[in-house]
């Protein structure tokens, strides 16, 4: 469904005694509460689980010296946010290195370390990095780790410019057009109709279609969990995707 049909189906489903109008930018009075009421349920829906694969997109960051502070801190700030304040660093997944130069080079994985114990095994070296003692073993990253402040540190320090490529979350999408339509599989778009119904029943103080609404959401968003979430995995070595 697009934007214009979501409305219309909200208003419909709804039980709310006004016409549905033909076209979001002609709609008036609570019309245009529906419609802002659609547009609401389907930012929130997004914002909820940035790591659904279909707010996912493949990213790559240049590790060039000039963006890694002091060698082998990569800021938040390095990267464009490619989506709202939930973003950060501990959604990625499927993250990989290779170098740009080298028609021959083969991707390898870099490794997820758990911030405590990297620091205790590799993180030493801060100190001396903070003095200016770039003493650190440089070669090609094998690992890296989320800091507290929401930098990746990597290891060992990029001996010459390589590519990190990973999938992270997309931007939040916001529905402006009759004919747009939500990046989200269509099988679910009643997700956002009862959301924005439910929404609506709150302002309403309608308790009976408050429930309504939430006992048809509720199992299509267990459906959708168990169709578009990865498993938590916490086999040695890997990077705990969904950990946040």
């Amino acid at each position: 469904m697009n934007f214009i049909q979501l409305v219309q189906k909200a208003i419909r489903y709804s039980g709310a005694r006004i016409d549905a109008p033909s076209s979001v930018s002609d709609a008036t009075g609570l019309a245009r509460d529906f419609v802002d009421y659609v547009n609401d349920a389907w930012r929130d829906i997004q914002m909820e689980r940035p790591e659904w694969y279909f707010r996912t997109k493949a990213i790559e960051v240049d590790l060039d010296k000039s963006i890694l502070e002091k060698g082998q801190k990569l800021s938040r700030t390095a990267i464009t946010p490619p989506s709202s304040g939930s973003w950060n660093f501990i959604s990625l997944y499927n993250v990989h290195i290779v170098d740009p130069d080298d028609e021959r080079d083969q991707p390898t994985p870099l490794r997820f370390v758990p911030f405590n114990f990297y620091y205790s095994r590799w993180g030493k070296s801060e100190a001396q990095l903070d003095a200016n003692e770039n003493i650190e073993q440089e070669g090609r990253p094998q690992r890296f780790t989320i800091a507290p402040t929401g930098e990746v540190w990597i290891n060992p320090i990029p001996d010459k410019r390589y590519v990190m490529h990973f999938f992270g979350p997309n931007r939040v999408q916001q529905l402006c057009d009759d004919c747009d339509e939500p990046f989200f599989p269509p099988e679910y778009h009643d997700m956002i109709v009862w959301r924005a119904i439910r929404d609506w029943a709150m302002y309403q103080q309608d308790s009976a279609m408050m429930e309504k609404a939430r006992i048809r959401y509720l199992p299509l968003k267990k459906s959708l969990d168990s169709e578009y979430l990865s498993q938590i995995t916490l086999k040695t070595g890997q990077f705990y995707e969904h950990i946040r």
